[in-house]
């Protein structure tokens, strides 16, 4: 609704702020849930999502929350199960190894890669309502989605069935990973330090491998603009 979301601690307090775009100015704060023990290491809640006009909020304290876009009106929480260990001075840090990812919305659900849960959850987008989960150790972060499949990356590539998380395919990658692999219609492109790995997104096929040039680094990020996908390096921008 042309407002920048953002979401934010204050002490123990989660809260969202509807900010004015063009001067940052604070239009309301909208009171989320508060955290009993404020020990844990991580203090910052994750991307938010937007979808059907409901801004989704993953805390990285167990709680997923749906919040109206309109009026700021809570529509549900989530909660999960948190995997977390103590450590010395009373700190509590989470076992996950998920990259900082927004829920995704696709199908009727919200998919989680939670900072605090190693697993892939997955929730019903009208009430909250747990789906499934997916214990997938080798994945990192979400590609996307296509309202039938979901695909992760890491340091091997999976589709999952989007319905109930059964894998249906796995490729593992020949060579480290650089950063996120990115999906274009029925491509996943997977930047590596040995060159960009193409994959047939139905069934993980692999369809090319362009090496990285001679004197050249290895390829960042890939964002696709219109038909076309650049790939951002430490040298001037290549496509």
């Amino acid at each position: 609704n042309d407002r920048v979301w953002a979401p934010y601690f204050d002490n123990k307090d989660l809260c969202l702020a509807v900010l004015e775009p063009s001067d940052g100015t604070l239009e309301r704060s909208i009171l989320l849930g508060s955290v009993r023990d404020f020990t844990s290491l991580r203090r910052a809640a994750t991307p938010l999502a937007l979808a059907d006009n409901v801004v989704y909020v993953a805390s990285g304290f167990g709680t997923l929350f749906a919040v109206d876009a309109d009026d700021g009106t809570p529509l549900w929480a989530a909660q999960y199960r948190r995997d977390h260990e103590m450590r010395r001075g009373g700190l509590s840090v989470s076992r996950s190894d998920w990259l900082p990812s927004a829920p995704l919305v696709s199908g009727g659900l919200v998919v989680l890669a939670a900072p605090d849960s190693p697993e892939l959850l997955a929730f019903s987008v009208s009430d909250g309502a747990f789906e499934w989960n997916a214990d997938v150790s080798d994945a990192a972060y979400v590609i996307g989605a296509d309202g039938r499949h979901l695909w992760l990356g890491g340091s091997e590539v999976t589709c999952l069935k989007l319905q109930d998380g059964a894998e249906v395919w796995t490729v593992k990658l020949q060579a480290p990973v650089t950063v996120r692999a990115a999906r274009t219609g029925d491509l996943i492109h997977v930047p590596t330090t040995d060159g960009l790995f193409t994959l047939r997104a139905e069934d993980g096929t692999a369809l090319r491998h362009q090496p990285v040039p001679q004197g050249s680094y290895p390829l960042g990020n890939l964002p696709a603009v219109g038909p076309a996908m650049r790939g951002q390096t430490a040298e001037p921008p290549s496509q």
